[in-house]
């Protein structure tokens, strides 16, 4: 059958410019091929990290740790909840993550409707104060569409603007 484009479409030179609804900073996520695979930058929390699929599961390499961890399991079911624990970041330390919906429709930053994002929401097991992500939300073909986390500043909903994909 058809191939679903990808949640998450990681390819070298690949950007995501979001921008904060209220204050309207950008924040620019980008894909880039490395002598050690594929690298992510920009992603809340994350400095630049290595990334790779297993199925429909995208996986980062743990330095603290040694080894490689599910971040994003899209093909989990709706509901279905596992933990994340990397061990050098602030963010997604004892995270529980769980799937809320795979047909959820967003809203980009000029307000179009992105439908069938699967969206993500966070937990901390050990609640950080006045830190912690809330949401992050991926539409199909087209990547991150929306990221809600909590700052000192108080809740960010972050929305896509802009995305050059190859």
């Amino acid at each position: 059958g058809a191939r679903t484009p990808s949640p998450f479409p990681l390819t070298d030179g690949n950007r995501w410019t979001l921008r904060d609804t209220e204050r309207n900073t950008p924040r620019t996520i980008s894909a880039r091929r490395t002598s050690d695979g594929m690298v992510v930058s920009g992603f809340p929390g994350l400095a630049d990290t290595r990334v790779r699929w297993s199925g429909q599961t995208l996986q980062v390499w743990d330095t603290a740790q040694g080894r490689w961890e599910a971040l994003f399991r899209f093909g989990a079911a709706v509901g279905e909840s596992y933990a994340v624990d990397l061990g050098d970041t602030f963010l997604w330390r004892s995270l529980v993550v769980t799937v809320r919906s795979k047909r959820a429709a967003m809203r980009d930053f000029r307000g179009r409707a992105v439908a069938g994002c699967t969206r993500f929401t966070f937990e901390s097991r050990r609640p950080i104060a006045d830190a912690g992500l809330e949401e992050i939300s991926f539409a199909p073909g087209v990547g991150p569409v929306r990221i809600v986390d909590q700052t000192i500043a108080g809740r960010r909903v972050l929305a896509l603007a802009s995305r050059s994909l190859r």
